[in-house]
């Protein structure tokens, strides 16, 4: 079993290689999007592999320095639209 803090106050248990970056590989090819196509918006140590697996890994500025460390560039933090940011500017490139 694979335990993975998610917030100081959560912990998940999954079986060994299951993350959010396996899931979303899995999605990704069962919806036959390239997983290079895939952009992906975290903020904390559970979100690291979710991060590495996409073709775009974001996080929120309010995020894990791990978090921080996989991503590509760095958002604006949840207070302050950083998923709106991401889709306006990585997405639909407006």
């Amino acid at each position: 079993m694979d335990l993975t803090y998610a917030e100081a106050s959560s912990l998940e248990l999954s079986r060994p290689g299951i993350t959010k970056g396996s899931g979303l590989a899995e999605l990704a090819e069962r919806l036959g999007i390239p997983i290079q196509a895939v952009i992906a918006v975290g903020d904390a140590d559970n979100d690291v592999p979710m991060i590495r697996a996409a073709g775009l890994g974001l996080c929120m500025k309010n995020g894990t320095d791990a978090a921080k460390t996989a991503a590509a560039a760095i958002l604006p933090d949840n207070d302050h639209d950083g998923c709106a940011f991401a889709i306006r500017h990585c997405l639909l490139r407006i």
